[in-house]
């Protein structure tokens, strides 16, 4: 009888045993093909973020904007005037985007692209737009502009987004950033860094 009893128990623990490791046999297989779908899921969407990218740059190619009035607390200058020496990276937003969205592009710029940015932002109320610059650090030169003269469709996306402006106001490198791929705005950043004419010289 106890013979019987010790095999029984002895059986017992083998069962358990294999049950234990078939469990972590199949926890271990769960949680790779999970991270594999996740990898492929992160390579097929930043796929797509390129994509469009480029779709978006492809679909609005020769854009010139007009020379239009930039204000600034009481000064007001022409659009032509602050591109005189050189293309500049400009951030555009206006008073339907997220201040959130806004502040950590901001603070993207000051961590990848320190030098040769504009930022133009529209605001139905003129107080709002000087809330706003007393209200954050803003390092690069804002200027308050007319929402007509922005009337393409990265204005209906309701984000804040960049696009090279040239010495003869026109338009090339349209991008919507993505928070999902940090790693894509960091090369556009790296992409759109523009060298003065002076800095080439030195």
């Amino acid at each position: 009888m106890k013979n019987i009893w010790k095999i029984s128990c002895a059986v017992t623990i083998v069962a358990a045993i294999a049950i234990a490791i078939l469990f972590f046999q199949q926890r271990n297989d769960f949680v790779k093909a999970r991270k594999n779908f996740t990898t492929a899921s992160y390579q097929s969407d930043t796929l797509e973020a390129y994509k469009s990218f480029f779709d978006l740059n492809m679909k609005y190619p020769g854009i010139t904007l007009e020379d239009m009035e930039c204000h600034h607390k009481d000064s007001t200058v022409f659009l032509s005037e602050l591109v005189r020496s050189k293309p500049v990276l400009v951030l555009r937003f206006s008073d339907v985007n997220c201040a959130a969205c806004v502040e950590n592009l901001l603070h993207q710029l000051d961590n990848n692209h320190s030098n040769n940015v504009l930022i133009l932002c529209s605001y139905q109320e003129k107080k709002d737009f000087e809330i706003l610059i007393h209200s954050i650090v803003i390092k690069y030169p804002i200027y308050l502009t007319d929402g007509k003269y922005f009337q393409w469709e990265t204005e209906l996306s309701a984000l804040p987004y960049f696009f090279v402006l040239r010495q003869n106001l026109s338009v090339s490198s349209v991008f919507i950033p993505d928070n999902r791929f940090g790693d894509i705005t960091k090369q556009y950043f790296d992409a759109t860094k523009i060298v003065s004419p002076n800095d080439e010289n030195k």
